[in-house]
């Protein structure tokens, strides 16, 4: 996901996945920090554990964006 340059939170049903998988999600994130501007390098890389019932609620700094890894 990206944005432009006004901030907001993207909401990212997973029901697509398999119902009786759990799968490792790994999140590529703006920093709380970043912004296209004045830190565009700024990131965090986090893990979380999903299932087809988890709807992230992933911030997006201005200009930013999020791009999110699956694996069973």
């Amino acid at each position: 996901a990206i944005t432009d340059e006004n901030a907001r939170t993207a909401i990212i049903p997973l029901q697509f996945l398999d119902a009786k998988t759990t799968y490792t999600a790994t999140i590529y994130a703006d920093a709380p920090t970043a912004h296209w501007q004045t830190n565009p390098m700024a990131y965090v890389i986090k893990q979380v554990k999903v299932t087809n019932k988890t709807i992230l609620k992933q911030k997006l700094v201005p200009g930013g964006g999020v791009a999110i890894s699956l694996k069973k």
